[in-house]
């Protein structure tokens, strides 16, 4: 851990509302949130680090509906109201909250905050989970991992949609991963993307990506599970690099699980499927981070979109217990 880019990052964080880690006060029914420490200068070492951007100037650049700025927050507040569970339970985690990144005065120096307090974050925690905000925020959240573990990632998306749309129109929330590709944080044959809709991407975009060497699991071909690819993928990946970035776009659900995003789609991955995935990135040694986007809580119904969100990272989470088990000691609950 650097104990200065620490400090330097938590000049630009501004704490979670309370009202988001509010417990049942019943022993019997811990929540998670009951569970989870702030993040402060002391802090020395963490499984998790979670930490949100309130921002969506890449949506608004696309056309996209606002509401995303306000996802953060309803994420986190859905998934800190979840149990610790039960198959395995995560209270064996360390799990810290790093509250949220302040915006900049322009969508750049938001950008270089998120970047260094990822980096800061991925230098004292084995995983660093993003809560967004628009998708532009993986370009610097993804970049900021990246320059903490050494330069270069690979890279899972699960997305309705590509994202490696030119700069014509700025760094929108169709860019973020063009962005990387040109910095050189990611290399054409290292980025996969899973469960993307024919009808919902241009053909340039998809022979671009085609031409740089990456791989599209086209929702089409793959049917709504998702999580044999996703098992495939991660073992591929996981030969070429050491460390691992995956990002999920809530559109990638269908509207029904989740209307609450700008660009919602009638089909897409199941709501189970999803979590399986995320499951088994939580189990892979290299998966290093983790962001969820486009949650827009004004477009949302009853609050689906948020958990359903939440159910994903809890899955992540539940799947980072079964890779942090002390060896010989494993959980008796699980398979062979």
């Amino acid at each position: 851990m650097n104990q200065q880019h620490l400090d330097a990052a938590l000049e630009l964080l501004e704490p979670a509302p309370q009202g988001c880690f509010a417990g049942r006060g019943d022993p019997r029914d811990p929540r998670l949130g009951e569970h989870v420490v702030q993040l402060s200068r002391h802090t020395r070492q963490a499984d998790l680090a979670v930490v949100g951007c309130p921002d969506e100037a890449g949506l608004l650049l696309n056309g996209g509906r606002p509401g995303a700025a306000l996802g953060p927050d309803a994420i986190r507040a859905a998934l800190y109201g979840l149990t610790v569970g039960c198959t395995p339970p995560v209270t064996g985690l360390t799990l810290v909250d790093a509250g949220n990144v302040r915006p900049g005065q322009d969508q750049r120096q938001t950008h270089d905050r998120v970047d260094q307090v990822v980096r800061a974050l991925a230098e004292m925690a084995t995983v660093v989970v993003l809560l967004g905000g628009s998708h532009d925020l993986s370009y610097p959240g993804v970049r900021g991992y990246a320059r903490a573990r050494g330069g270069k990632v690979g890279t899972l998306l699960l997305d309705a949609h590509l994202d490696i749309r030119d700069l014509r129109r700025g760094r929108t929330n169709g860019s973020p991963f063009h962005l990387l590709m040109e910095q050189g944080h990611l290399q054409g044959p290292d980025f996969v993307v899973l469960g993307a809709q024919p009808w919902a991407n241009s053909p340039h975009y998809a022979a671009e990506l085609e031409r740089r060497g990456g791989t599209v699991h086209w929702l089409d071909d793959m049917g709504e599970d998702g999580a044999t690819i996703m098992a495939e993928e991660l073992r591929s990946l996981s030969a070429r690099r050491e460390h691992l970035a995956v990002s999920l776009d809530i559109d990638v659900a269908p509207q029904a699980a989740a209307p609450g995003t700008g660009s919602p789609g009638s089909v897409g991955l199941s709501p189970l499927g999803l979590v399986a995935c995320a499951r088994l990135a939580g189990a892979c040694t290299s998966v290093g981070y983790l962001d969820v986007m486009e949650v827009s809580p004004p477009l949302d119904l009853d609050g689906r979109t948020a958990l359903l969100a939440a159910t994903i990272i809890f899955g992540f989470l539940a799947g980072l217990v079964t890779r942090l088990e002390p060896p010989g000691d494993p959980d008796p609950r699980r398979a062979p």
